[in-house]
Parts: C-alpha cells; structure tokens; sequence
C-alpha cells in the first residue's frame, strides 16, 4: 500500500496517539516511554509544534496513521538553534523507505526555518535506525551508559547522534 509523508495535521491526533502507542508497547527497543501519553498532553505538545512551525510530520497509509516524525525545540536560549527528533513507524510500515523520507522531510523543514543542528538518542541495539540515521549524515558524538531502563530494571545504554547544517548562512531564529 502506498505511504503519504505530509505536515501533521489536527484531525491526525487519534490515529498517531494510536500509532505511538502501538510502538511504544512494541517493547523497549525504539521509545523513551512504554505507552503514548494522555491524549490531551500530546495534543498539547503537537500544538504547541505547529503553533511554533515547527517539523512535524506523518506517514499515512490510506486514512491511518502509521508513522511519524518530530522536531522539537531544545530547551535554553543557548540551544535556540537546535532540535530533538523524535520519529517512529509501525512494523509494517518499516523496511520500504518511509523512514527515509519522514525524516528527510523533517531535516528540509529544519534548515528552512533556520536550525543548524539536529540530535537524538538511539538505543545502542537498534541497529536499522543507527544505519539509517547514519545514511542521512547523523554522527555518533557519544555513548550514554545506562540510558534506559526496562520495567523489569535492565539498564541499556544510547547512543547521542547529532546532524548539523551545511553550511549556507543560515540565521537562527531566536
């Protein structure tokens, strides 16, 4: 079935809570978290992103959501330039390119509203989205030791990745 990368939209609120949940329950491998967070406080967040213009986008497989990325803003004036990305796909959706071009998406976006620099945390044993993340020009700049811990109290360490502008003169947007 063919996927559509397009901007987030409001009406796609259910379907992607959906979709992180689904991930998120998958196991410790890809989130921060083990299941989606309230639907009001992701509503909230996705806003408050589309409010700022900030990258936020979905892959869509007909009307459901299957898939998605973020680009949300560092905290601290000193970090204005920057941004954490946040992107996931559900297990039929992986494998065929979409994550490729959801977070090519996001990168354009990124540098078009003036960012010069993109990171993320990766679990170390997720080796098809290192291999990705390091196809689209993402560097390893650290390892995080006991990063994350599992519910049954496993600790496994991350992997800090950052990609940085090319250089085009680009204004950061304060």
């Amino acid at each position: 079935m063919r996927t559509d990368i397009r901007p987030y939209q409001p009406d796609d609120l259910d379907g992607l809570h959906a979709a992180l949940d689904q991930v998120a329950r998958e196991g410790e491998h890809f989130l921060d978290f083990t299941s989606a967070p309230p639907l009001a406080a992701l509503d909230a967040f996705y806003r408050s992103l589309a409010q700022s213009g900030w990258p936020h986008y979905v892959a869509v497989q007909g009307a459901r959501v299957v898939g998605w990325v973020t680009a949300a803003p560092c905290p601290g004036q000193t970090r204005a330039h920057a941004a954490t990305i946040g992107i996931g796909l559900l297990a039929e959706a992986r494998g065929q390119g979409n994550g490729t071009r959801l977070l090519t998406a996001a990168i354009d976006h990124a540098w078009q509203i003036g960012l010069t620099r993109l990171e993320l945390t990766v679990r170390i044993d997720n080796h098809r989205a290192i291999a990705l993340y390091e196809r689209l020009g993402f560097s390893t700049e650290g390892r995080m030791h006991h990063a994350m811990r599992s519910a049954a109290g496993h600790y496994t360490d991350a992997f800090l990745m950052a990609l940085l502008a090319p250089e085009r003169g680009l204004r950061i947007r304060l």
